[in-house]
């Protein structure tokens, strides 16, 4: 696997008086700024400081199956936030995730949506902080495919995104997403509509264990919020035309169990066995799960993400307001042209 480029800027200008969200790729009715460039040009939002996106480009073994993980920060800090990171035409959408960075341990920010947006080539993200007032970041992950001698237009010709599978608005919505059996899963992702309630976070978005589905879950916390989730799974057929036939790899690995403590947050980072076994595959796409036991309780996810070579993933949780522990376990799609 081969890192070939890194970029990552960030400037420095006067702050905005309404610091309320942040959509890169829109102008939509939450103040926010302009269109993005899917290059990552510099966009200057409602007098914050111009962002710019980073690129990672990573190639399979065969050196014919090119993924690039954007990522995309928030400009400022927010007790809300969404984003949106749109990739380059150049390559097809597969997965993303979504990480919040708060500067309170005792207190924290929790993801409520991380989705695919299929029919723009992006990937939006949610956050909020909760119970206590905690402005924080978010940053959002949108990964693209690009395979050689394929056009992106035949490559989406072989692939689809599921309707939003909806629940029920209850207190722990949850729903799955089923592909139907000409694809197998690269992606997936879920939102929370939590409405005009204090709020309902994620505790697991993650794919379908031997199955070709994505499953979500959210729940509230201290304070009763009634929601509803949708979630979506993007699947690839595994012959591709002028090409030829891919792998899928669906792999998780478990965090310890982190200290009983407000702020216990969880961290895990997937990586290798001595044999090198993940070598040779590429990422598309985070999920995770929060794992902790007792039904008042609560460990909700921070941030999953797709990251680096080995095609490793991240993701970590916490508590607040009432001691839980537990433990976090992440979960990273990969793709390889097969051998």
């Amino acid at each position: 696997m081969k890192l070939l480029l890194f970029i990552a800027v960030m400037f420095c200008a006067m702050s905005c008086q309404n610091d309320s969200a942040f959509d890169a790729s829109s102008n939509s009715n939450k103040s926010l700024g302009p269109a993005a460039n899917a290059r990552g040009i510099e966009r200057q939002t409602c007098g914050r400081p111009p962002v710019m996106a980073a690129y990672s480009y990573f190639t399979d073994w065969s050196g014919q199956i090119e993924v690039v993980v954007m990522s995309l920060p928030s400009p400022g800090t927010n007790g809300v936030n969404m984003l949106t990171a749109t990739l380059p035409s150049e390559y097809v959408l597969v997965g993303g995730g979504a990480n919040t960075s708060f500067a309170e341990p005792d207190k924290g920010a929790f993801i409520t949506a991380s989705y695919p947006d299929w029919n723009n080539n992006s990937w939006k993200a949610e956050s909020k902080h909760h119970v206590h007032v905690d402005p924080h970041q978010l940053t959002v992950y949108a990964v693209g495919i690009k395979i050689q001698g394929v056009t992106p237009q035949t490559l989406r010709s072989v692939m689809t995104c599921t309707p939003a599978s909806i629940s029920n608005n209850v207190t722990q919505p949850y729903a799955q997403a089923f592909l139907s059996s000409t694809y197998k899963l690269i992606g997936g992702g879920a939102r929370i509509d939590y409405g005009a309630d204090d709020g309902n976070l994620l505790i697991f978005s993650r794919p379908g264990y031997n199955v070709e589905y994505w499953e979500a879950k959210g729940k509230d916390h201290v304070h009763q919020s009634f929601a509803t989730i949708y979630v979506w799974a993007i699947g690839i057929e595994e012959y591709v035309p002028g090409f030829g036939y891919i792998d899928l790899l669906n792999d998780n690995s478990d965090s310890v169990v982190q200290p009983t403590a407000y702020g216990s947050t969880g961290l895990l980072t997937q990586v290798p066995n001595p044999g090198n076994y993940l070598q040779g595959w590429v990422p598309t796409c985070a999920g995770a799960i929060s794992n902790y036991s007792g039904s008042n309780n609560g460990r909700m996810l921070c941030g999953f993400w797709p990251y680096g070579p080995n095609a490793n993933s991240g993701a970590s949780s916490k508590d607040i307001n009432i001691v839980t522990s537990g433990s976090v376990s992440s979960y990273a799609i990969r793709i390889r042209k097969r051998p």
